[in-house]
């Protein structure tokens, strides 16, 4: 009688509790691959938006013709604005004739991604 009897299995209830728990594992795997797939997209918005402000303010300063102005780039299929506003000297930039600005990249949405300071020398003529 005792050769039916076999003891070398799994039983129902320990089957479900494995996937049970596999379910729950794979569930918060899953999670954080989509949550850092969410932090990589704004990292790299953020690392682009900072290369187009050093960019412009590049532009800005080896070219300086206007006292402000609002420029779209589009890059990696998104477009980026860009702003350069003057902001108010002190006395010793301007005795040194420096203009302080500020290069500020705006996303698609219209978010603030960064923003940059530097210095225009002013020719007698801005």
């Amino acid at each position: 009688m005792n050769n039916f009897k076999n003891n070398n299995g799994f039983t129902l209830i320990e089957v479900l509790a494995s996937i049970t728990i596999l379910g729950i594992v794979l569930t918060v795997f899953l999670s954080f691959f989509s949550n850092s797939m969410t932090f990589s997209v704004k990292t790299e918005d953020t690392l682009t938006a900072i290369n187009l402000a050093e960019k412009e303010l590049h532009n800005v300063t080896s070219n300086f013709k206007t006292k402000s102005y609002e420029k779209s780039i589009e890059l990696n299929n998104k477009t980026y604005l860009a702003t350069m506003t003057p902001l108010s000297q002190n006395r010793e930039e301007s005795s040194l004739g420096l203009l302080p600005i500020s290069i500020t990249i705006y996303s698609e949405d219209s978010k603030e991604l960064t923003t940059v300071y530097g210095y225009v020398e002013l020719d007698s003529d801005n």
